[in-house]
């Protein structure tokens, strides 16, 4: 049993009444190939059955049914279909064609190859053909798929894929359908070119534009240096992993829009922030809190000069070395007891030298207070003295430290300080 090399174009003789038939496997040129086979069929009948005029009238109808099919076809060629044609010779094992004396079946096992001889297979599928005076066509993808030799069962689009697509070989074995051994038609058949692939060869040469790249298959060096902007970038899809270690700067931070909840705790430390680079501007307001930033962290040179002011702090951000939350009030009080400057507290006059001042609100346990006598004039040498001290208020007195009036209370102005929690 032996089989013949399949071609592209190939001509097959039919019966001595209808002269010859064109066959083709390329999808443009079945339509052709049909409107040939029509016309010469109609003009080689060795005995015509109807008029010379007749036969032009059904000649002419065969030609625009065709061309509307061409019309049709030629919309489709961008895509090529997921089979492939494919003919051969079978022979016995004397030599002599099978089916001569009638068509038999057969039942062939087609195995697509990587090599001539390798045992890695690409493609495998079982058909029954019909083999007539030796010669039998069949159309590849249109049987019963078997795995290959990796499992799987790729499609066309796949197997004829890679740099060594050109290199693929088919393999038939004949299978025994008398209980006999199956025959393998060695050696294996290399397969050509199809139009497809000619047109597919072109493709190399192609100038790429965006209409016509495929998807996902242009690379880095096909895209122009600053093509791609925000608008071209899906929302929500660049991750630290994609952005260089300092490449984001002040300048590509707009102004008041990084806030707590963008920072990871503890996320950020003075290696990451490039020195004197972050202004307040860059900072919303109370935005940055100390769960932000991680321990000891934070050094001089990371903060540019004058650029850090009380708007930029959460409140009760600060903590002493002891983790006590302080608080601090301080005033300036005139000599009738009314209040001059400051916030949090209010005073009063008790008497000749004697004041009441009360924080609004108290402190938490006995502050610290600090108290010093001023005159506007300059000159006076009164003395300050603080009373009674509760965690809510506290007493001043000023006496006047003269030798004359041997040391009385005097109305006088004074300033404080108290520091507390």
């Amino acid at each position: 049993m032996k089989h013949s090399h399949p071609s592209l174009i190939r001509m097959k003789a039919g019966n001595r009444n209808s002269g010859f038939m064109l066959q083709s496997s390329s999808l443009p040129c079945k339509g052709i190939a049909s409107l040939a086979s029509t016309v010469v069929a109609l003009f080689s009948i060795s005995k015509p059955q109807a008029s010379p005029l007749s036969l032009c009238k059904t000649a002419l109808l065969c030609l625009l049914m065709n061309i509307n099919c061409l019309d049709h076809l030629n919309a489709q060629t961008r895509t090529p279909p997921d089979r492939m044609a494919f003919q051969s010779y079978l022979t016995d094992i004397n030599g002599n064609p099978m089916g001569t004396a009638a068509p038999v079946n057969k039942t062939i096992k087609f195995i697509i190859y990587e090599s001539e001889q390798g045992p890695e297979s690409k493609w495998a599928e079982q058909q029954v053909v019909s083999v007539n005076n030796g010669h039998f066509s069949v159309i590849l993808g249109e049987g019963t798929r078997l795995n290959d030799s990796s499992g799987k069962q790729l499609p066309f689009a796949e197997v004829f894929a890679g740099t060594g697509a050109s290199d693929r070989f088919i393999e038939l074995t004949v299978i025994s359908d008398s209980g006999g051994s199956d025959q393998i038609l060695l050696p294996r058949l290399r397969l050509l070119p199809s139009p497809y692939a000619f047109m597919a060869s072109k493709v190399a040469s192609l100038d790429l534009t965006d209409t016509n790249v495929l998807e996902g298959q242009l690379g880095g060096g096909n895209i122009a240096d600053g093509a791609i902007n925000s608008a071209k970038i899906l929302n929500e899809t660049i991750q630290s992993a994609d952005i260089k270690d300092g490449a984001v700067t002040s300048s590509e931070i707009a102004s008041n829009t990084i806030v707590s909840a963008n920072i990871k705790d503890g996320a950020v430390t003075s290696a990451d922030i490039t020195n004197s680079t972050i202004v307040s501007a860059d900072i919303k307001d109370g935005a940055v809190t100390s769960a932000d930033i991680a321990n000891s962290t934070i050094v001089s040179a990371d903060i540019k000069d004058n650029t850090v002011t009380s708007a930029d702090l959460g409140n009760n951000t600060f903590v002493s070395s002891s983790s006590a939350k302080l608080r601090i009030v301080r005033g300036l009080v005139q000599p009738n007891g009314a209040k001059w400057k400051g916030e949090g507290w209010s005073s009063r006059r008790d008497a000749a030298g004697r004041y009441t001042v009360t924080f609004s609100p108290a402190f938490k346990t006995y502050p610290i207070i600090s108290v010093t006598p001023y005159e506007e004039a300059g000159g006076d040498d009164n003395a300050c003295n603080t009373g009674v001290l509760r965690a809510g208020s506290f007493k001043v007195y000023i006496m006047d430290n003269s030798p004359s009036t041997n040391a009385e209370f005097e109305d006088g102005g004074f300033s404080f300080i108290a520091i507390g929690d």
